[in-house]
């Protein structure tokens, strides 16, 4: 069911954030992409902080918002590179 909220989240997000028209089938790849990669990187990173990393014992109180900030960049990568996959479908490039 989440992953369900995060698609039509994400494809909102494709659908209404560029300064032109994009129609909903252009943005489906791209928020699919997210979709998938998003939970999947959050798992791992999830799986990494709470077995291998040990950011208290390193940073002391500032790892928590260490590991907040990495989790933002990892997360602002992935719909960056969803909206690439949009930008992709929806022009129509010709290669020579």
């Amino acid at each position: 069911m989440t992953s369900v909220v995060f698609f039509i989240v994400f494809l909102a997000f494709y659908r209404m954030a560029p300064n032109k028209r994009i129609y909903l089938r252009d943005a489906v790849a791209g928020a699919l992409f997210t979709t998938i990669c998003w939970q999947l990187v959050s798992l791992i990173f999830s799986f990494y902080v709470s077995t291998i990393g040990n950011y208290t014992a390193t940073y002391g109180s500032l790892g928590a918002v260490i590991i907040l900030m990495i989790w933002f960049y990892i997360s602002g990568i992935i719909m960056i590179i969803g909206g690439i996959i949009n930008a992709m479908k929806t022009e129509k490039v010709e290669v020579k």
